[in-house]
């Protein structure tokens, strides 16, 4: 039985449907319908190398495509990239590899255009990042402070290798055109990388600084005013120096290998120890060598009689040669005292003072010491009995000291 209410709702429930029959919304779901992933899914990514030789280096770069629902691979794909012309096509195991290469130093991603299927295009979704490598160069940089050295001298070459992508240092072996930085011949020589080995990325290409230093030797001449000197004197040199590259003068100093001033007698070697550069910094040098004699006389005093009479002279003797050969000394000395005589009881000492060499000019000597002593006899009697009977021999003692 119908009420009243249900008699006027039905009328207004067939005018509605047939409302929504004539609009063609009978008949849809009209809540939406859940999304569902593209068909086919990029999910994994390869990279033969990580850094790849600038402008004639190649390597391969690709992706992985599954089939999204079965996850299994989807071979046969036609897959076109951004920044590789053609269309290339995924194996039978889902992969897409390609060569790449590039004339610029940078990273490359390899980015996917689109993915055909059948002859038409397919949506893909990517699961990874894209698949990239740097194209690298090392850069090599040679530094030197000194454009001039001396032969046989490690050349002060700074090296500054590093990858030009981004500046981090190299890291592997260097080789140059030559084995060492040292030369043994006068003259420049040019130092450069020839080859790289690279044990981190495997880079090949580099671009190279040179840097050419010159070989330079300083030749030196020296000689002495006097070869043989007194001891404790100076010893005088003369000498000339020259780079034997060009000629040209020395400009600096130089040192020997002894003190110029010799306290002991001895035969001393001259020899030049080293040299300081002031226009090039050259330190290499050769040079002669020079001996130097220095020398004393050796004098012997001898007193004939060590004690003497008060008044008498005293007998000195001489005798003298010289330190270095032992040659017998020709000379006049001269000693501390003019007088060799003493009116009074007492004791002198006599020594050289001075020398005078007619031959080498020496004045340094060497004496000994003689002490000369003048003295006296006192003689003291002494009587047993100052006073004694006539006739009887009177007993007398006595007793001397100098």
């Amino acid at each position: 039985v119908l009420t009243m209410e249900r008699r006027r709702l039905i009328p207004r429930l067939v005018l509605l449907l047939t409302l929504l029959n004539g609009t063609g919304l009978l008949g849809m779901n009209l809540i939406g319908p859940v999304r569902a992933d593209p068909p086919l899914t990029v999910d994994m990514i390869y990279a033969a190398k990580v850094r790849t030789d600038v402008r004639f280096g190649t390597t391969y770069l690709g992706y992985h495509v599954s089939n999204t629902d079965t996850r299994t691979p989807a071979p046969g794909l036609k897959v076109y990239f951004n920044e590789v012309p053609g269309q290339w096509y995924t194996n039978a195991q889902g992969w897409c590899i390609v060569q790449v290469s590039s004339w610029d130093v940078g990273r490359m991603n390899l980015t996917i255009d689109r993915i055909v299927s059948g002859g038409s295009e397919t949506a893909f979704q990517q699961l990874v990042p894209d698949s990239s490598t740097v194209f690298d160069k090392v850069m090599i940089e040679l530094i030197t402070p000194e454009v001039r050295i001396g032969v046989d001298t490690v050349a002060p070459i700074r090296i500054d290798a590093y990858y030009a992508s981004d500046d981090a240092p190299f890291q592997g072996e260097l080789i140059f055109n030559y084995p060492n930085f040292t030369s043994s011949e006068l003259g420049p020589r040019t130092y450069f990388v020839e080859d790289i080995d690279d044990t981190q990325y495997g880079i090949t290409q580099f671009e190279i600084d040179t840097v050419e230093i010159i070989s330079d030797r300083v030749n030196v001449t020296f000689w002495v005013e006097e070869d043989r000197i007194d001891t404790g004197s100076e010893a005088e040199f003369e000498w000339t120096a020259f780079h034997e590259l060009d000629g040209a003068v020395f400009q600096g100093w130089i040192e020997f290998n002894h003190s110029l001033v010799q306290e002991e007698p001895g035969v001393y070697i001259y020899a030049v120890e080293s040299i300081f550069d002031t226009k090039y910094d050259v330190s290499t040098f050769v040079s002669n060598t020079e001996q130097v004699v220095f020398d004393e006389v050796v004098v012997t005093l001898e007193a004939r009689k060590e004690r003497i009479d008060v008044g008498e002279e005293a007998d000195i003797s001489w005798s003298a040669h010289y330190w270095y050969n032992s040659e017998p000394f020709y000379g006049e000395i001269t000693l501390n005292r003019d007088s060799v005589t003493s009116h009074k009881v007492g004791a002198k000492d006599y020594f050289v003072q001075g020398v005078e060499d007619p031959y080498y000019g020496l004045t340094s000597f060497d004496t000994n010491v003689v002490e000369v002593k003048w003295d006296a006899i006192y003689v003291e009697l002494q009587a047993a009995d100052y006073r004694i009977d006539l006739g009887q021999e009177a007993e007398v003692t006595w007793k001397g000291t100098y």
